[in-house]
């Protein structure tokens, strides 16, 4: 990381800062090509949920290849310096994640339900309760790495 004075290193703060997300911009290797797709996630403090249609593009990458990489922003916010006069006198501040890991389809009952409730809390404190669509592919994105930046 280039800055590293806006590196964000405490595993609790990028946590902190995966809990606050509601959609990953999530890149998939499709042939020798990326494919990002943006989609809702859950987190659990250990492991990265997601949903999808139980065929496409998605599965059929993951299947192929299923290393992927998620980026998550928080909150940009255009900030222009106060008598800004050129193009550097300008910046945009933000909360950016990068996640790298492996993908893999959950097939275990409890486990699904699981993160279907952790896909849910991501949204909403309270506790719904759900039950398992078996028409809907979840997949687990086992973490390899994080790696945060914060521009305050």
């Amino acid at each position: 990381m280039r800055r590293t004075d806006r590196a964000v290193l405490s595993r609790s703060e990028q946590d902190a800062l995966i809990f606050q997300g509601t959609i990953a911009h999530v890149a998939l290797v499709d042939g020798n090509a990326p494919y990002v797709v943006p989609m809702n996630f859950g987190y659990d403090g250990k492991v990265i949920y997601l949903h999808s249609a139980a065929a496409g593009k998605k599965l059929d990458c993951i299947a192929a290849n299923p290393h992927v990489a998620l980026n998550i922003v928080l909150s940009p916010e255009f900030m222009p310096k106060t008598g800004a006069t050129k193009g550097c006198d300008l910046t945009m501040h933000y909360d950016s994640v990068v996640i790298n890991g492996i993908a893999c389809l959950i097939t275990e009952a409890e486990e699904r339900l699981h993160a279907l409730q952790t896909l849910l809390k991501q949204f909403s404190s309270e506790h719904l309760p759900v039950r398992d669509a078996k028409n809907m592919a979840i997949i687990r994105v086992d973490i390899d790495t994080i790696t945060a930046k914060s521009h305050r």
